[in-house]
């Protein structure tokens, strides 16, 4: 029997890339750090080169996410700068299953 993996390799998707909303997560401390410097440059001057190479930086944290999943998570979702990023609240993310509808409390630091 002959099989095609790399053809079904690249034909098959768990989950469609189709109108995907594309959504930062602060995931970490660097994904905070570049979410929070981006925010303080908003109403300064900051050069092109500077922003792109800081939106490059955020791609690295940024999930993909449908229409309806974005309208679910309504107010978990805020935009930062002109720029249009959208970014998730902190609880609503879990390194083991993904993005979460209802937050995950961390007591950790309490």
């Amino acid at each position: 029997m002959a099989q095609a993996f790399a053809t079904a390799g690249k034909e098959f998707e768990v989950i469609s890339n189709d109108y995907k909303i594309p959504v930062v997560v602060p995931y970490n401390d660097e994904a905070k750090k570049l979410i929070a410097a981006f925010v303080g440059a908003d109403g300064e001057y900051l050069p092109w080169e500077e922003k792109q190479r800081m939106l490059r930086e955020l791609q690295k944290y940024t999930v993909g996410i449908s229409e309806v999943q974005k309208e679910r998570l309504n107010n978990a979702i805020y935009q930062i700068s002109d720029e249009e990023i959208l970014v998730l609240s902190e609880g609503y993310y879990s390194n083991e299953v993904g993005v979460l509808e209802e937050p995950q409390m961390n007591f950790e630091n309490y």
